[in-house]
């Protein structure tokens, strides 16, 4: 008996104690969340959803999954639009979700294909050809000869380029052909 009247007198002491420190764990944040579609229903993933607040015109940005899903959370309360775009698909606005307190609010949407299309057209001359001479030639320029890789450091070894220089009989000496 005296062992209960002990227990009980802890145990609402221990009520008492962590009663005291247990607070309220909600939220006032909000989230919005929806499913990007085409027309057939098929999903639209890697869509560019932006969630602007209407009373101070701040956005944030974010992307759907996968499954076409996105979701924006942690909105305070008040009056939102969402504008989700994608490429090849027209932008669709969603305005007036209004969010009060910690409010999910579901914002699907179904996208079209755009009817505005954007080509690229690369065209590129062909050069002139001489059907006159079969030389190919072409001036270098003094960086274009620095800037050629070379083995050694010795200038002159850029004379050997030419197909009419040859290496003489010692070392640092060329000739040429048919001179």
């Amino acid at each position: 008996m005296r062992y209960r009247l002990v227990f009980a007198l802890l145990a609402s002491m221990a009520f008492l104690f962590f009663s005291v420190r247990v607070h309220g764990q909600g939220t006032d944040l909000g989230t919005i969340r929806g499913t990007v579609t085409d027309s057939t229903g098929a999903v639209i993933p890697n869509a560019t959803v932006t969630v602007t607040d209407a009373l101070t015109n701040s956005a944030r940005e974010t992307k759907t999954n996968s499954q076409g899903n996105y979701e924006m959370f942690g909105l305070k309360p008040g009056t939102y639009r969402v504008l989700i775009t994608a490429v090849g698909m027209s932008k669709k606005e969603i305005t007036d979700i209004v969010l009060n307190g910690s409010d999910t609010v579901s914002a699907d949407a179904v996208l079209k294909i755009s009817a505005a299309q954007e080509s690229v057209v690369v065209t590129m001359e062909a050069p002139a050809i001489n059907t006159e001479d079969q030389t190919i030639s072409q001036t270098l320029t003094n960086q274009a000869v620095l800037e050629l890789p070379r083995d050694s450091r010795d200038v002159y070894t850029f004379l050997y380029l030419n197909p009419n220089v040859t290496q003489a009989d010692f070392d640092g000496a060329f000739k040429f052909i048919g001179a």
